[in-house]
């Protein structure tokens, strides 16, 4: 399964020969920062389809996640879009993530670097998920990188069953109940979400409410600077005036001295 960001509106499948006799089948999905979406109904359109080919004998081997590398840095969404993607994985199913970054031919070297680091050691980035197992690949935009990946999951066979999987469907339940409880998981989810939504709203505060104290800082210091620095050229103006007067004073005495000779 692939959580595509952008594009993807609607759950798609994309079948290629990986090897003889291995067929691969890629699941696009929507993501959860579509701003035309609600992220329950995403949630629901995934549900839905891991619902239906799970009654059909049809499961995951892996879910990919993919992040621009050339994005400066995770915003609000992109922690929630992790928040999600750990409660539709469950714990069980974290190492059969691999968390994908692209566009690395867009970003210097040492940047695109430092991106991925602060993403690897951040808990609420992928700090968490590579923790608990989930796997990080680079993708470079070309066939051998994309192949490496995938191979990653072809030899596993099945493997992955993720939460909402086992939640919507069990062996002894109708899919009209399943239906009910995959519906109350979103729901659950969903305020669990608003929850850590207004969590992250307020670290946001937080923090522009420090770079404003800091703004306010700088400029008493900038200030205070100037007020020194006018005070300090105030003085050295009355001291070349004093200077320039006694020079002038000096000069009239020796004109008058001159003058009485």
């Amino acid at each position: 399964m692939v959580s595509n960001p952008l594009g993807t509106r609607n759950v798609e499948v994309y079948s290629f020969t990986y090897r003889p006799g291995v067929t691969v089948h890629l699941v696009d999905t929507p993501g959860f920062d579509d701003t035309n979406r609600k992220d329950a109904a995403v949630l629901k359109e995934i549900s839905g389809w891991l619902s239906k080919t799970y009654t059909e004998e049809i499961y995951l081997s892996g879910i990919l996640y993919f992040h621009h590398i050339s994005d400066i840095r995770m915003q609000g969404t992109g922690k929630m879009n992790m928040w999600l993607l750990r409660k539709l994985c469950g714990a069980e199913a974290v190492n059969k993530v691999v968390l994908t970054t692209t566009m690395w031919e867009l970003v210097e070297e040492s940047t695109a670097e430092f991106r991925l680091k602060e993403l690897e050691e951040t808990e609420e980035f992928w700090g968490y998920m590579k923790r608990n197992g989930a796997g990080v690949h680079r993708h470079y935009n070309n066939q051998e990188s994309a192949l490496t990946v995938l191979g990653r999951f072809v030899p596993q066979g099945r493997n992955v069953e993720p939460e909402v999987m086992k939640l919507a469907i069990q062996t002894e339940r109708s899919l009209e109940n399943a239906i009910v409880e995959v519906r109350e998981a979103i729901k659950t989810a969903t305020q669990e979400r608003d929850m850590t939504m207004a969590k992250l709203l307020q670290e946001q505060q937080e923090e522009m409410n420090k770079s404003v104290e800091r703004m306010r800082a700088e400029q008493e210091k900038l200030r205070v600077t100037m007020e020194q620095l006018h005070a300090e050229r105030l003085a050295k103006m009355k001291e070349m005036l004093e200077q320039q007067r006694h020079a002038t004073d000096s000069l009239n005495a020796d004109l008058q001295q001159k003058e009485k000779q």
